[in-house]
């Protein structure tokens, strides 16, 4: 296996990471900075993993599984689990290898050999990781991390951004949430949420999985208004140059306020939006409008599709100047005129334009990234 080292010693050590690229589930399982991760987040630990899983997420599977079998033997109410309750978790796990491994006919001697495989594959994980897990209990009943001991002072925080030209999927959250970030955006948000909400700050446009936990409602802040729930799927649309903050739901129920969310007057001017139904914030009235939501078209960014329906010039270039990461330069004798509608799927910026002005009176010079726009001659 092999080992990398990175950055200046620390305290005397070296910090050190292995090659998780190779790693199968009960790899990660004897994997003492993978367990802290699983069951006690910190920052680093946090933006070293969704970092590592951006750039590898083909094991975003293999790493959830692993997640997920630490996490259902995790100490809670103060009590350790057995081994053979880790076990008897791991069975599901191995029934899945198992319908993968023997897929193709197999003899019943076969599948016996098979299960034994499995048992002896993840019983010594099983023996590391429960001791691991003592350790950990061990601690943390002991003491509190440095992060926790701040009380009254603020958790370090994490933010994640993405330049024109880029986008980011795939994104965890310290509660398990999902996200994925178009391009020109950021979120921040705490190391480790706290016990009674989880917050969230949003510049740009994002799709947010939330893992559901009623106890802790998920609070998102963009652009002066607020997205509350409890578990679900929905996307928001909220870059600081526009007047307006769109929120569009996919799976679940959302709550939408125009402005900040406060507990003592939460259903003061709450909107309500089910799954297809989209709001929209006109940031300068603080209007808000409630209609269905094609989420096709919303959510077609994640797909590198993009769509352009009856949008004027300026928003047609300002999409593209975030989607491709350019500056476009109108010249003041050019007049765009009309609404524009186009739809490209992984198309190169001068293919988009022209389609786009095949039929106008525009031509464009692409140099660099500096896109000029005239009348043609």
């Amino acid at each position: 296996m092999r080992v990398f080292e990175i950055g200046p010693p620390l305290s005397g050590h070296r910090r050190i990471f292995m090659d998780y690229n190779e790693f199968k589930i009960e790899d990660f399982l004897k994997d003492e900075n993978f367990v802290k991760w699983a069951t006690n987040p910190t920052g680093d630990q946090s933006f070293f993993w969704n970092a590592w899983l951006s750039r590898h997420p083909h094991k975003l599977d293999t790493v959830m599984k692993a997640k997920e079998l630490i996490s259902s033997v995790h100490p809670k109410n103060q009590r350790m689990p057995s081994e053979e309750e880790f076990l008897q978790v791991l069975e599901n796990v191995m029934k899945n290898d198992r319908a993968s491994v023997t897929s193709s006919k197999s003899s019943k001697p076969e599948k016996v050999s098979v299960r034994k495989k499995f048992v002896i594959r993840y019983a010594a994980a099983a023996s590391l990781l429960i001791g691991l897990l003592v350790g950990i209990h061990v601690v943390n009943n002991r003491g509190i991390s440095s992060e926790q001991s701040i009380a009254d002072g603020e958790l370090a925080r994490v933010s994640k951004s993405t330049l024109p030209g880029q986008k980011l999927k795939g994104h965890i959250l310290p509660d398990g949430t999902f996200v994925s970030l178009n391009a020109a955006s950021k979120i921040s948000y705490p190391s480790k949420f706290s016990a009674g909400k989880r917050e969230v700050f949003l510049e740009g446009e994002a799709f947010f999985d939330v893992k559901r936990d009623a106890k802790r409602p998920f609070l998102l802040y963009a652009n002066g208004s607020t997205t509350r729930v409890l578990g679900t799927s929905f996307n928001v649309n909220a870059y600081p140059s526009e007047n307006i903050v769109e929120i569009a739901v996919k799976t679940g129920k959302v709550a939408v306020y125009p402005g900040k969310y406060d507990e003592n007057t939460r259903n003061a001017e709450m909107l309500l939006l089910d799954p297809e139904g989209k709001a929209t914030i006109n940031l300068k009235s603080r209007e808000v409008l409630k209609a269905p939501a094609d989420l096709e078209t919303i959510l077609s960014w994640k797909e590198n599709l993009l769509i352009f329906q009856n949008e004027s010039f300026d928003e047609v270039t300002r999409k593209l100047e975030r989607w491709y990461g350019v500056k476009f330069q109108v010249a003041p004798s050019a007049n765009p005129k009309g609404n524009w509608n186009g739809r490209f799927k992984n198309k190169s910026l001068e293919y988009v334009l022209k389609g786009l002005m095949f039929s106008s009176d525009l031509q464009f010079e692409i140099k660099g990234k500096l896109v000029s726009v005239t009348n043609k001659q």
